[in-house]
């Protein structure tokens, strides 16, 4: 089973068609959480500016709104509040949980260490939803 250690996919989505591109969200190299969309030649990579603590469970959401604002979450306080200008919408293709298709190179990434309780919701969620998931409220 190929592995990339600078990559850690959480998410990942495939399209096909004219437009085709992909979506992953992830941990990075330097430990931080990552969004990534590519379509076509294009690419938009996102991360937040501080690593994540390793073993330790943290509470991780991401949100992308109706206008195109990407938002992370940790342990329910903002990291991150950016906008995307080209997004490609996920619905065309799978979704594969815990490993990333470089498609390159023809081969898969996958993600090894713990996930529990993976959400995926096709609207954006306010701050109080994800508290609320999360246990706070």
């Amino acid at each position: 089973m190929p592995s990339n250690p600078f990559l850690k996919p959480i998410l990942f989505s495939e399209n096909d068609g004219a437009l085709s591109g992909q979506f992953w969200f992830g941990v990075d190299a330097d430990n931080k959480l990552l969004f990534q969309n590519t379509v076509g030649v294009s690419s938009i990579r996102k991360n937040v500016d501080e690593p994540l603590q390793e073993k330790l469970w943290l509470h991780v959401a991401v949100s992308l709104s109706t206008y195109n604002e990407l938002l992370f979450y940790i342990n329910g306080f903002k990291h991150l509040s950016t906008t995307l200008h080209s997004w490609q919408n996920p619905s065309n293709g799978p979704f594969g949980i815990g490993r990333l298709h470089n498609m390159s190179e023809s081969e898969y990434y996958y993600f090894h260490g713990f996930l529990s309780d993976l959400y995926v919701f096709s609207r954006d969620l306010r701050p109080e939803e994800i508290g609320k998931i999360m246990g706070t409220y």
